[in-house]
């Protein structure tokens, strides 16, 4: 075959790829701590370089109070900050909405949420709730062949070892996270304990790599088939800090490399790890890079990032990174704009946003081309969640 041939039939190959694979974008500030809220909504890039919108998602004037996106499990859900409003399931496949169920008002107070992928039933979103001394966790089946009065039912704490978590969204808290607080024992076991029970991860973190900490809080960042996400702190000395990785494939663990300077807002995609560099505040590092790109008033769709940016812990100087956990090899995005993150790896490519601008770069083994500007809009300053619908 010639070499004329071998590139026609790639270009074919590349135009057909781009014809029928579609970016599309999930926009939302889950708000659970304020009493404002914002709106969702799915978007799509369209093949001449345009954005629009593919359906509402959360319209209710109160709000999204939570969001969480697996890659893994192809679906995103959302929950609104109002009782009485459904809960929303995208689908990725379809990219629409695959299901919308009301959850039966318990009465009860609900403490955390997440998704989990027991065995035996499959994709869940779980509720932690509590009324007196007293707990539960209840679910939410996933499948939209579940019709929604089958699908609200108890489920067992031990089920929380299933959980499906990629990290937290955003920075300076503008987008969700779906991490869980867990227990690291002396021999480096976790544990999570309910007040009804308990899980146990399958997974013992080797003592030289969290024996140093005297009082170590867990966190379980992100679990799918490629990796396990667990970070570390001992709160009396925050440079402690570190992010320990367990790469599936082989069963060793890893730490997240020095980068040279503080990371946070992990978020794993496949086996990738993104976070954003973060530096402590002090007194000569206060202002986050790119204050006048910034949103300076919350709307109706997003927070006033001004006000975001002077509340957190950290200054964000504006450079993402990103760690291929099968590969130990790290890659940084200087984008010198503090609100910026990365929000999809896939393919070889990394899509990310910087202020109201959507980039794209491919990876290769030499680095990272440089970043491609494929959109610049004000909807993007409010996406948090990235898919590719083929």
């Amino acid at each position: 075959m010639s070499y004329r041939l071998i590139a026609a039939i790639f270009a074919l190959a590349l135009c057909a790829f781009t014809a029928e694979a579609q970016l599309h974008l999930i926009t939302g500030s889950p708000n659970p701590s304020g009493n404002a809220g914002y709106r969702s909504a799915l978007f799509r890039i369209t093949t001449d370089g345009a954005i629009e919108k593919v359906v509402d998602l959360v319209t209710d004037r109160a709000g999204t109070e939570w969001v969480a996106a697996s890659q893994e499990l192809g679906k995103a859900v959302l929950v609104p900050k109002r009782l009485g409003q459904p809960v929303v399931v995208v689908g990725f496949d379809q990219a629409a909405i695959v299901k919308q169920c009301v959850a039966p008002d318990t009465g009860w107070a609900l403490i955390e949420r997440w998704i989990w992928n027991p065995p035996g039933t499959g994709p869940v979103y779980v509720e932690y709730l509590a009324s007196g001394n007293e707990t539960r966790t209840r679910s939410m089946i996933l499948d939209p062949a579940v019709p929604c009065d089958r699908s609200f039912a108890p489920i067992s704490p031990a089920d929380a070892a299933h959980l499906a978590a990629a990290g937290q969204a955003g920075v300076a808290d503008a987008g969700g996270y779906d991490w869980m607080h867990v227990w690291i024992g002396k021999g480096g076991e976790l544990s999570r304990f309910f007040r009804h029970g308990m899980a146990h991860f399958d997974y013992l973190v080797p003592p030289m790599m969290h024996d140093d900490l005297r009082r170590a809080s867990a966190m379980v960042v992100a679990n799918n088939r490629w990796l396990f996400a667990l970070s570390l702190i001992d709160f009396d000395s925050p440079s402690s800090y570190r992010l320990l990785l367990f790469r599936k494939s082989d069963k060793t663990w890893h730490r997240m490399p020095n980068l040279g300077e503080g990371t946070g807002y992990e978020r794993a995609f496949g086996a990738w790890i993104a976070a954003a560099a973060t530096v402590r505040k002090g007194p000569t590092d206060r202002q986050s890079a790119g204050p006048s790109e910034w949103r300076m008033q919350a709307t109706t769709t997003g927070p006033s990032m001004r006000g975001l940016f002077h509340d957190s812990y950290a200054v964000f100087p504006g450079r993402l990174y990103l760690y291929d956990v099968s590969t130990d090899r790290a890659y940084t995005i200087v984008t010198n704009q503090g609100d910026s993150e990365v929000l999809l790896v896939q393919d070889g490519v990394v899509y990310y946003r910087a202020s109201d601008r959507l980039y794209s770069a491919t990876i290769a083994n030499k680095g990272l081309s440089p970043g491609r500007l494929l959109l610049t809009s004000e909807v993007i300053r409010d996406a948090h969640w990235a898919f590719v619908k083929r």
